[in-house]
């Protein structure tokens, strides 16, 4: 059975250039690299690919991750000040 285009997914499903939203749905960025703590096997966040460049979004920051979107806990203004991937 095909999945729907809202269907939730694992984030080791997740695809570079899937865009990312805000709280309230607004898209921000696109999805550049999944970051994964290898020694204990645990989602890190996502780098992602907005206007002013690469930002991290913490694991913590993701909301839910779908087939075709990721949406965040952050706020528009949370979104524009999210810091430089490390």
């Amino acid at each position: 059975m095909p999945e729907a285009p809202d269907d939730p997914i694992a984030y080791t499903a997740l695809q570079q250039g899937t865009p990312v939203q805000t709280r309230d749905g607004s898209q921000f960025a696109a999805v550049q690299t999944v970051l994964v703590d290898e020694k204990v096997s645990v989602f890190d966040g996502i780098v992602v690919q907005t206007a002013e460049g690469t930002r991290f979004v913490d694991a913590d920051q993701i909301g839910s991750i779908y087939t075709t979107y990721v949406r965040t806990t952050l706020s528009a203004e949370q979104a524009t000040n999210l810091p430089l991937p490390d």
